[in-house]
């Protein structure tokens, strides 16, 4: 867990804010809701279907009864979506396949399947193998480095490199949106190729997936022009035996391709041999449609800050219903007929309170979460909500299982304060939760969100194993801890939205390449990002940043909107410098600064469990395990070892959770120095810190 920092020591403002509630949450009026909403009666409320219709209709009669309001400008509480559904022509779609001499034919529905979003049309071309189908510059990561995929067909892998590794530059265990299969083949577009084949490796599961047909959904560009721009680009998923096909007249197979590319080496050297492809993808009987998030508006009591708005929310779609005999319908008590009811009770609450905080909320239930956060996207992606006014987001997804695991809370690593509001409202209720720091899961509609830099909160209290069963029933739920969960949320609710601005919870980017953190505030003269911490021995440091600085503008150009300063720190390129115009004790500075390439140590890592810290007297710190040290990388280089546990580089403690930070504000190329843990001896390692190979 990441270390919390507020700013100006504002923490007891919160303290002082009056929470005064309206008639309690009930257990009554949450089961009331959930059994609705996770009734046979509405079949599984998959988006688009007859009972995701009445779920909403549901949801947007009690908003109207309790006398909230359309959004400004809006004519009712149903914000729509336009969708696409994707159905393919199982007679005209084909596959065929040559390699080696042979050619192997494949099956729709057997070796491939088109995705969603895939475009309409033929295609035929040599097969390059692109490794995950990443490029993320903010990581230094480019799999198409030294790659020429022009008119060509790319083979990428499914997810992204170490995804059960926090210490990977993406999001380790959680998927960062570079594993979504649309960044993926966005990507093969925009670096030329004619389409993209997406397998499974080995290494993330078994040869025996379903690819058989099913109803896909994909959002739909409001402008047709942004539309039209993908129609040609054919995007399919295949199965492992006909990508190990694909590879069999190559110097490898596909469990050892899978290897190599995790051991970092770079795509461009693990060329396939005499491997082509013909594509075609043709359209069946698909639809498009409109879907519907409801949305429901409670002004603001201040006239100064009734324009900042607070979006409440949790998706109310589920999986629908599949064919056969017996219990057939995935009702989704838990997901999420159990995070609806939450926003439901506490839209009812805020109604009938005699006050009104002095933002306003925004009480939302998004539809199409379950294939892909479509609804929520929507909403950020086509500014069908105001984002320049969205000042935090506060999620429930799955809030009514597991009694006796503590309730997960995300978002208090990346805003100002929020743990101690999210403790001050949970005094006197005692739920257990457990913080999550930086970690931010992507796979719920917060992330939709926090991809536009809005501070987010939310609540999970995980998975279990009637996720996406049948067996997902409304009489499973804890009612009493839900209302607990609810109560922590109103208080919690009331804190942020009545807060002064010097007391709102603010986004903080956190700089790993240059060691610094920052947080947008709102000033008299405009926004202006505040650097609040610069670590120890980091660029930041060395170039004079201290904590306080205002970041005026970089390389000339001014820094005022809160949502553009992430975007500008995010696209400087590697091995590039940037000019900061730095405003400080009334004076204006000028910093230059230098992206390194982050440093690669070359290793797996793992945490070190409580026996061995509790041996080694480590603290809490310091300790990360080396699960596996790369062949011929640093670490190897360096006589690292696996199992060795690795506590300081450059003289800094060094956890789990932060090494990529740590590595990424050294940089490649430098020399430093690393203290171990082998068999109870304290060890010291010198290593020169590598770009990943796949840069090079």
């Amino acid at each position: 867990m990441q270390p919390r920092y507020g700013l100006f020591g504002v923490v007891c403002t919160f303290v002082l804010t009056t929470f005064t509630p309206a008639r309690p949450v009930t257990l009554e009026e949450i089961r009331g809701h959930v059994e609705y909403l996770a009734s046979d009666e509405l079949a599984g409320r998959e988006t688009g279907e007859p009972g995701c219709h009445e779920a909403e209709e549901y949801i947007a009669e009690r908003f109207h009864a309790w006398g909230l309001e359309p959004l400004p400008g809006g004519d009712d509480l149903f914000v729509e979506f336009a969708l696409r559904a994707g159905r393919f022509d199982k007679e005209r779609s084909r596959a065929t396949l040559h390699v080696g001499g042979r050619t192997y034919d494949g099956r729709l529905g057997r070796e491939f399947r088109p995705f969603p979003f895939s475009g309409r049309g033929s295609v035929e071309g040599e097969i390059v193998f692109a490794g995950y189908g990443i490029t993320a510059p903010e990581h230094d990561y480019d799999d198409y480095a030294g790659l020429d995929v022009t008119g060509k067909v790319v083979l990428v892998l499914r997810y992204e490199p170490a995804i059960d590794d926090p210490t990977s530059p993406f999001d380790g265990e959680r998927h960062s949106p570079h594993a979504w299969f649309e960044t993926k083949a966005r990507n093969a577009r925009e670096h030329g190729a004619g389409a993209m084949l997406l397998v499974t490796g080995p290494m993330h599961g078994d040869s025996d997936e379903d690819l058989s047909l099913q109803r896909g959904l994909a959002l739909v560009a409001p402008d047709p022009a942004d539309a039209s721009d993908a129609d040609g680009f054919i995007a399919v998923q295949i199965s492992q035996d006909w990508a190990a096909t694909m590879v069999s007249s190559s110097d490898f197979d596909l469990a050892e391709l899978h290897e190599e590319v995790e051991a970092g080496i770079p795509a461009s050297d693990l060329r396939l041999r005499d491997a082509h492809v013909e594509l075609e993808v043709m359209s069946g009987d698909g639809r498009s449609f409109v879907a519907r998030n409801v949305v429901a508006f409670l002004p603001g009591s201040d006239p100064l800050l009734r324009d900042e708005w607070i979006v409440v929310g949790g998706h109310h779609d589920h999986i629908g219903q599949r064919a056969g005999r017996g219990d057939r319908i995935f009702n989704g008590a838990d997901d999420n007929a159990s995070g609806t009811s939450l926003v439901l009770a506490l839209a009812r609450a805020y109604t009938e309170r005699d006050a009104r905080p002095r933002r306003s909320i925004v009480f939302a239930t998004f539809s199409g979460e379950e294939r892909g956060l479509l609804g929520s996207r929507a909403l950020v992606e086509q500014e069908l909500l105001p984002m320049r006014r969205v000042r935090l987001m506060m999620n429930f997804d799955m809030v009514g299982r597991n009694p006796h695991q503590p309730v997960r809370v995300f978002g208090d690593g990346v805003a100002s304060g929020l743990r101690d509001i999210v403790e001050s409202a949970n005094q006197g209720v005692g739920v257990d939760l457990q913080f999550s720091g930086r970690a931010i899961p992507s796979n719920s509609d917060h992330a939709s969100f926090y991809r536009a830099d809005v501070p987010i909160l939310a609540f999970f209290t995980g998975v279990h194993r009637d996720y996406h069963s049948v067996r997902d029933e409304a009489d499973k739920l804890d009612y009493e801890r839900m209302v607990e969960i609810a109560r922590v949320a109103d208080a919690a609710l009331w804190r942020i939205a009545d807060a002064g601005p010097e007391a709102f919870p603010r986004f903080i980017h956190h700089v790993a390449w240059l060691g610094v953190r920052l947080q947008v505030e709102e000033e008299d003269t405009g926004s202006r990002a505040h650097v609040t911490r610069v670590e120890p021995d980091s660029r930041g440091e060395r170039a004079g940043l201290r904590a306080g600085d205002r970041v005026a503008s970089m390389d000339g150009i001014d820094v005022h909107d809160p949502g553009d300063i992430g975007r500008r720190i995010r696209s400087v390129p590697p091995e590039s410098r940037v000019r900061l115009g730095i405003e400080r004790d009334g004076r204006l500075l000028d910093v230059e600064v230098e992206r390194a390439r982050a440093g690669f140590l070359g290793i797996q890592a793992a945490p070190v469990d409580a026996e061995d810290r509790e041996r080694w007297n480590l603290p809490r710190t310091a300790g990360v395990r080396v699960r596996r040290v790369v062949p011929e990388g640093p670490a190897e280089a360096s006589g690292l070892r696996r199992g060795d546990i690795l506590v300081q580089v450059a003289g800094h403690d060094v956890a789990y959770e932060d090494i990529v930070d740590r590595l990424s504000a050294i940089g490649a190329g430098e020399e430093v120095q690393l203290e171990i843990v082998r068999a109870g001896d304290r060890l010291h390692l010198t290593v020169v810190l590598a770009a990943r190979p796949d840069e090079s």
